[in-house]
């Protein structure tokens, strides 16, 4: 691979555009390979898996996807703390730090988004199932009109991650998309949580999700607040594509973030009115153990009889 000069005040040298594309290619095989690698394991292994073109149905491409997404999440969160950890100066890093790791973990999230389109193409079905009925109401096809909203968002975390790349500059917004992912770690537990039809303490969940998306979102949406209001002076020197590509994302990230608001608002509900019969509140947990107490665990369940079957078991002779 030929390194091209750095010119924009990062350590080591850059991959040129062509290598550049080169590594998102090789992080889009990696994440489908990733795919198909999730749904074995969880699945448990089988030969005619280990040619990756056995014929799945969109129970098993969302099992791949969910536990995909759940390692690209991690990995994203953690490259992200590790470029944020580059910074040394303030705001001068968080615009102009531009080296060979931001383009190693910028070019994973385009490959990731390229992988997660074919995802959602193979599973549409399912996108419809996770999402609150009372949304859909009135739709005409709704599974259509979900499926294009993902691959909508894929498409503009992809150009976004391909502006920063070609920019080389304005890295803060790339390394605050990655640590948005931290949320999307619970969320995805949540799901997994479905598909292995296992108890969950729902309030806990929520309570976790909350912190989450403060830390991973909101922070940064107060970041680019503070940025626009103390750093002018910093934010004129750039050129005007890159000034424009900086406040563009930064607005697109803040209006993306209500409308998942809104999303997570109707989830917590779902889960805190027991719609769902796959996963158990903390209440439904506390009055199952009170229920246990001072009883035998093995014991059978009571069960109504029949009136006619008890009349059947009187003994007329002892008058009962």
């Amino acid at each position: 691979m030929e390194m091209a000069g750095d010119d924009a005040g990062g350590e080591g040298e850059l991959l040129d555009v062509a290598d550049t594309l080169r590594l998102v290619g090789v992080w889009a095989g990696f994440w489908f390979v990733a795919h198909h690698g999730c749904r074995v394991a969880w699945k448990g292994w089988r030969p005619a898996d280990a040619l990756m073109c056995w014929p799945v149905g969109e129970q098993e491409t969302l099992i791949g996807k969910t536990c995909r997404s759940q390692a690209f999440c991690c990995v994203a969160v953690v490259g992200g703390l590790l470029l944020l950890l580059r910074c040394r100066r303030f705001p001068e890093d968080l615009l102009d730090d531009f080296a060979f790791e931001h383009q190693v973990f910028f070019s994973m999230a385009v490959g990731n988004s390229v992988v997660a389109i074919w995802e959602d193409c193979r599973c549409r079905g399912s996108l419809q199932c996770r999402v609150n009925k009372k949304l859909l109401r009135g739709l005409r096809n709704p599974g259509a009109l979900l499926l294009w909203a993902h691959v909508l968002h894929h498409v503009l975390v992809a150009s976004a991650y391909t502006c920063l790349l070609l920019l080389r500059r304005c890295s803060s917004v790339g390394v605050f998309g990655l640590m948005a992912e931290l949320p999307n770690v619970m969320l995805n537990r949540r799901e997994l949580a479905k598909l292995s039809q296992s108890t969950l303490r729902l309030s806990a969940h929520w309570h976790c999700i909350c912190f989450l998306f403060i830390l991973g979102r909101v922070g940064p949406i107060g970041v680019y607040v503070y940025s626009v209001v103390n750093w002018r002076s910093h934010l004129q020197k750039l050129t005007a594509s890159e000034g424009f590509v900086f406040h563009f994302l930064s607005v697109l990230f803040v209006v993306f973030n209500i409308i998942l608001v809104s999303f997570l608002n109707v989830g917590a509900r779902d889960d805190a009115s027991h719609e769902g019969d796959d996963c158990i509140s903390d209440r439904d947990l506390e009055d199952g153990h009170k229920a246990r107490e001072g009883g035998d665990p093995d014991a059978m369940p009571l069960v109504s009889v029949p009136q006619h079957i008890l009349e059947s078991k009187v003994d007329p002779s002892r008058g009962v």
